[in-house]
């Protein structure tokens, strides 16, 4: 196992940059919809893999993002439910 030493000399000489692992994928898409990425890349001046790649990440990160604002949603309404109870056994008291 590298050293953290060792990890901070290999970002050095690639300056700064992280390389992750990767690993090929094969994914069919129709022809249509080729155009479309092929015209969205032609758009913004990039390949059509980075155009991909871009989208799927923006993608994850907006289904994390629900995820998490869902989660966030429930948890506040079990703390409001929670919180009614004790007010209504207040009440009764």
């Amino acid at each position: 196992m590298p050293t953290a030493e060792k990890i901070f000399f290999n970002i050095l000489q690639k300056k700064g940059k992280i390389e992750y692992p990767v690993q090929r994928v094969n994914v069919d898409f129709t022809v249509e919809m080729l155009a479309e990425l092929d015209k969205a890349a032609s758009e913004l001046n990039v390949s059509r893999q980075a155009l991909i790649k871009t989208y799927l990440r923006q993608a994850l990160d907006q289904h994390y993002l629900a995820t998490e604002l869902i989660s966030i949603e429930i948890s506040n309404a079990y703390k409001l439910l929670y919180n009614t109870e004790i007010e209504k056994n207040r009440v009764i008291a």
